[in-house]
């Protein structure tokens, strides 16, 4: 899991959710590409960390949960794969969401 891959695409448009009334918009969306003001950073961060919160809390139970029925065996083959891609998303969010709040942290530092 590379963060460059999606950071490039992504980070510009959630700055932009994450303009504050007080904020002055950039002229255009290429402005938004470099790092920003710590502040704007942290906010962007954290507004993507709370939506991954989101997308992960559409699961029914927790990633735990999620794995011990998984180990438990005793599924029919199809609800078996269903719940290791469960799964297997559910991680990849785990680290998508760890990296945002580390990256927020940084941001908050260097305001």
């Amino acid at each position: 899991f590379r963060p460059r891959e999606w950071q490039a695409q992504l980070i510009p448009a959630i700055r932009v959710l994450a303009l504050g009334e007080d904020d002055t918009p950039p002229a255009s969306v290429q402005d938004l590409y470099p790092t920003q003001a710590p502040l704007l950073e942290s906010r962007a961060w954290t507004l993507l960390a709370e939506a991954i919160d989101r997308r992960d809390g559409e699961y029914p139970g927790s990633l735990e949960d999620n794995k011990r029925q998984l180990a438990a065996g005793g599924l029919e083959e199809r609800q078996s794969l269903g719940l290791r891609l469960r799964v297997s998303e559910r991680e990849l969010l785990e680290i998508a969401r760890t990296h945002c709040v580390e990256q927020a942290a940084l941001a908050k530092e260097a305001a």
